[in-house]
């Protein structure tokens, strides 16, 4: 949505809805009309990337321990 970048993942949705394709240009066009939807929208998005940015410095720490102590 953010970078016209290839998509990296899935979705799996726990219940039954309507998926919904949101473009640039179309979140673009929700900021201006109606922001109070779309910043609640922006600020869930930003909570999850950070934890999945937290989550791999984690793995990445981890990752790098564990090899020190086999050296």
């Amino acid at each position: 949505m953010f970078d016209r970048g290839p998509r990296i993942s899935d979705a799996t949705a726990d219940s039954e809805g309507t998926p919904i394709k949101v473009t640039l240009e179309n979140f673009r066009r929700l900021c201006a009309i109606a922001p109070e939807i779309a910043v609640p929208i922006l600020l869930g998005l930003g909570r999850t990337l950070a934890a999945r940015i937290r989550s791999d410095d984690r793995h990445l720490c981890e990752r790098i321990a564990m090899r020190q102590t086999m050296e």
